[in-house]
C-alpha cells in the first residue's frame, strides 16, 4: 500500500461522510499518473501555491521572502496563509473563465 492510498484511507476515518474523499474526485481532463506519495487534492494545492501567478500576488499582497544561502530555497513569511491561499484560488478560477 503506498503513502498516497494511506492518506486516503485516513480522509475516511478523520473526515465527516459528507466530505469530498481525494479517491473519490471526477479525475483529470487530460488523464495523469497518480502520484505514489501525495493525493490528487494535494497536488493541485502545491500547484497552485508554486505557481507564478502566485508568486505575483504575493508580490501584490506583500508577503516576503526570505532565502536561505545555505539552502538556496525561498521561504515564505505569510502573514495570514488563509487568506493568500484563498486569493490566490480566486484569481486563478477567475483566470480559467
Amino acid at each position: 500500500m503506498t503513502i498516497r492510498e494511506q492518506n486516503e484511507q485516513r480522509e475516511h476515518t478523520v473526515l465527516e461522510p459528507w466530505a469530498t474523499f481525494a479517491d473519490s474526485s471526477a479525475g483529470r481532463l487530460r488523464p495523469m499518473e497518480p502520484c505514489p506519495y501525495r493525493t490528487c487534492f494535494q497536488r493541485d494545492r502545491d500547484r497552485i501555491i508554486h505557481s507564478t501567478k502566485r508568486s505575483h500576488l504575493d508580490m501584490i499582497s506583500g508577503t516576503r521572502r526570505s532565502v536561505t544561502p545555505e539552502r538556496r530555497r525561498s521561504m515564505r513569511l505569510v502573514r495570514s496563509g488563509f487568506g493568500t491561499t484563498s486569493r490566490v484560488c480566486a484569481l486563478w478560477m477567475y483566470s480559467r473563465i
